[in-house]
């Protein structure tokens, strides 16, 4: 019998190779390279667009439509300094860190500046009554590294800190403590006091852990 012609199967279509979109950076991820390109540079042009007022919107893992984000890089950098001061640095630390060394008493991130940016984002609780006295009221003397590395430097460090907590979760809404603390893997109580504590502590550990890093 003659042999049926077989037609070989055609060739499936090269697969197009997936693109994948790069991953947008974290806030935190973003507030740490700011930092480290110095946001209070003291020797810096007036339009550079790294510094602290100068910062634009950007896409971030958050918030992908990038609107708004400028001031929340913001907010994240006032954070890390409130935790810094709370954790102790001097001005002359501060200023290193954020305007680089060598920056002169009355310029970068100075203290009417540090001052400025604490209040306005929320941070005042770091921020002392006077040069005379802590806000618990203790006399301010001595050195600023005695200050920090005293006695009573660790006392001054948690109070400092729970203050600082405390603040942020007054200023924080209800839903988004919740949010956070789910976030988190946290279980969210319904009670306002109770959610409220829950998110205090949670605060407290992000602080210290900001603190110890920036140190």
């Amino acid at each position: 019998m003659p042999r049926k012609n077989r037609t070989a199967p055609a060739a499936p279509a090269a697969r197009k190779p997936r693109t994948r979109k790069a991953a947008l950076p974290t806030l935190a991820s973003v507030v740490a390279e700011c930092i480290a390109l110095l946001p209070f540079r003291f020797d810096a042009d007036p339009t550079d667009p790294n510094l602290f007022a100068n910062l634009a919107d950007r896409p971030l893992a958050e918030s992908p439509n990038a609107e708004g984000n400028g001031d929340s890089i913001r907010a994240g950098i006032a954070a890390q300094i409130a935790a810094d001061r709370a954790a102790g640095l001097s001005g002359n630390e501060l200023r290193a860190k954020y305007s680089g060394v060598g920056c002169p008493t009355k310029l970068g991130l100075s203290g009417p500046m540090r001052r400025k940016v604490l209040r306005e984002y929320g941070h005042g609780s770091v921020v002392a009554r006077s040069y005379v006295q802590y806000s618990d009221g203790a006399p301010r003397a001595g050195s600023a590294h005695a200050r920090a590395h005293g006695p009573h430097a660790a006392a001054r460090v948690a109070a400092a800190l729970d203050a600082l907590a405390s603040e942020q979760t007054g200023a924080t809404p209800f839903a988004e403590q919740g949010k956070a603390l789910r976030a988190a893997g946290q279980t969210v109580p319904r009670d306002a006091g109770k959610r409220a504590d829950a998110y205090r502590a949670l605060r407290r550990d992000a602080l210290a852990q900001s603190a110890a890093q920036g140190a």
